[in-house]
């Protein structure tokens, strides 16, 4: 095919009735997600059909085996385009590729990062490393410059770290020979006194380590156009052997020492390269439903020899269930907090809530609420680049009996604490004897600049809080950083005693839009005496005027919006634009 990933007819057929070829020609020019992956899915079927016919011809079948798995499958994964290009401006985004291309894209002028989604450029804001997690995602080196950062030395690379070396390889010295600049390289660096090295190319990997406070020389240890041995039966992955690879028909066989993946009822791959009784060897874990990879390598301590923690290298999906499966968490708490660990502007992590989740019981109880003393974010924190997904209806819950709750810890403490970069969808909060039910608040930090801040088809109800304390108890309540982004579609905010939603921005703010399209509010608060208002957008200090967009789609309620200053006795500009198109008043002061 001349145009490749360009073939949008759907992929028909299964394992059985598609022959090897039809396959892989589907994960080479399939256009849409959906169709990749049932071809990938539909590669390792045909692996294990082939596996299980290995009695007569083991042979010839293995290396037809691996071959669909490395040669194909591999192909497909590896030219994923992740990497990051940059343009002068949008417009020379668009020209160049009118009918999009994966990848992100970054505006020089603006430094905005734009994906193509549902057939059209979208700007996704401005773009940043964030770096949290087991390896630090230090950034991208780009060949002219642009992006700020540069590595002359690879023996200079920050002890746990990650750059990107797009098209600048033959620009940074010490690294392996022959690397190519045709894609992005990769370069991790784990540990400071006895540092280890990783180098990933489209389908080679070295390492490297330190002798006598120098680095070795580098050593190819995956060839990924090199075949493996077919491993039938595997119950831990930290037992592999070398040069070898296991097809695991479903996450739940009970495979010890793998990742942890959503793809619990899906086909996943496992590569074990180089020799395991060494430090040469790498492991490489890939989950086709989920377009996820992730890679270990050997290392040593107190004389022995271990694998190391998984490191992700596409987007994740953590389960919550009662499954009791190795890869899900039956705690949301837990779930998040993993999640807080690993996740990053480069790889962020969606966490699937899918029972009903006692928040209250999870935090702790009356000891956790007892334990509060001051700081008001005490709730379950959402870093930077973590999702809350609750599409199968799920409840989470977060009240306080009126016996446990303090004059300290309701304004203290919300369900959620959100600070930036996080879609929340699906879920149904109820929250009480608390400050809010998700306070999204980042105080005009700049490391919060230009985050989004998505909200879709969530209810969240604040049933009020006792003795009068902290009455400003919000559904969703939110203050901002310079260039936010919110998005709040088909939500219901309610709040007992208070708004079902609030926004203030901050000093000197320059940009920030908010948008809502499709909300529902119940409840409502009389702020001077003049009625009940059952939503507030707040000035505060001295905001660019005009710099803050609010757009208004499709919203119920009974009672009108309320613009006006966060606190009366400081003096505050005027910061919004409101664009109404819904048929609620806004009542501006």
């Amino acid at each position: 095919m001349d145009n490749p990933y360009r073939d949008e007819t759907p992929m028909t057929g299964d394992y059985i009735s598609n022959d090897i070829k039809t396959i892989a020609e589907a994960i080479r020019h399939k256009k849409h997600g959906v169709d990749t992956r049932d071809a990938m899915a539909q590669s390792l079927e045909k692996m294990g059909q082939l596996a299980m016919q290995s009695v007569t011809d083991p042979n010839s079948v293995a290396k037809q085996a691996y071959d669909i798995a490395n040669n194909e499958l591999s192909r497909r994964l590896a030219q994923m385009d992740n990497g990051v290009h940059a343009y002068p401006n949008a417009d020379a985004i668009k020209q160049t590729y009118p009918n999009g291309k994966d990848g992100i894209f970054v505006a020089v002028d603006t430094g905005h990062q734009w994906y193509w989604v549902d057939g059209t450029w979208k700007d996704a804001g401005v773009y940043q490393s964030v770096g949290t997690g087991y390896i630090a995602d230090v950034g991208t080196i780009t060949p002219d410059g642009t992006s700020g950062l540069s590595l002359g030395n690879a023996d200079g690379a920050r002890k746990d770290s990650m750059y990107s070396l797009l098209g600048t390889s033959k620009n940074v010295i010490n690294l392996p020979d022959g690397v190519s600049n045709a894609s992005t390289n990769l370069l991790f660096t784990y540990g400071d006194k006895y540092p280890v090295q990783l180098f990933l190319s489209q389908n080679k990997i070295w390492k490297r380590e330190t002798s006598n406070g120098n680095y070795t020389d580098w050593s190819l240890i995956v060839d990924m156009n090199k075949g493996l041995s077919l491993i039938e039966n595997l119950t831990n992955a930290d037992e592999m052997k070398s040069n070898s690879f296991y097809i695991g028909v479903s996450a739940t066989d009970s495979v010890q020492g793998l990742p942890r993946i959503t793809a619990q009822k899906h086909e996943y791959l496992i590569e074990t390269y180089g020799k395991v009784e060494s430090l040469s060897a790498v492991q490489r874990f890939t989950s086709p439903e989920e377009n996820a990879i992730w890679i270990r390598h050997r290392a040593v301590a107190d004389g022995k020899l271990y694998w190391t923690e998984w490191q992700p290298l596409f987007n994740l999906v953590i389960h919550v269930n009662s499954s009791g499966a190795w890869n899900s968490f039956s705690r949301l708490v837990d779930a998040v907090n993993y999640a807080n660990k690993i996740a990053s502007e480069r790889f962020p992590i969606t966490v699937k809530v899918e029972k009903n989740i006692d928040l209250y019981q999870e935090l702790g109880e009356a000891g956790f609420i007892s334990s509060i003393s001051n700081g008001n974010r005490n709730g379950l924190s959402l870093k930077p680049y973590v999702n809350l997904d609750g599409s199968n209806g799920v409840t989470i819950t977060c009240e306080v009996p009126d016996d446990v709750a303090t004059a300290t810890s309701i304004p203290n403490m919300s369900g959620l604490e959100v600070y930036g970069a996080n879609r929340i969808t699906g879920i149904n909060l109820r929250v009480k004897n608390v400050r809010y039910g998700i306070h999204d608040e980042t105080g005009n930090n700049s490391s919060f600049n230009d985050m989004y801040h998505i909200y879709e088809n969530c209810k969240v109800y604040h049933g009020g809080n006792k003795d009068n304390i902290w009455t400003a108890s919000g559904a969703i309540c939110c203050g901002t950083s310079n260039g936010f982004n919110f998005e709040i579609k088909n939500c219901v905010l309610e709040s007992k005693d208070y708004v079902g939603f609030t926004l203030h921005n901050n000093d000197k703010q320059t940009r920030g839009k908010l948008v809502i399209d499709g909300l529902k509010l119940t409840g409502g608060f009389d702020y001077d005496g003049a009625g009940k208002r059952s939503m507030k957008i707040a000035y505060y200090q001295n905001a660019k005027e005009g710099s803050c967009q609010v757009i208004l789609k499709n919203i119920k309620s009974d009672n009108p919006i309320v613009v006006r200053k966060e606190s009366s006795s400081v003096p505050s500009t005027n910061a919004y634009e409101i664009i109404n198109y819904s048929n609620i008043d806004v009542d501006i002061r």
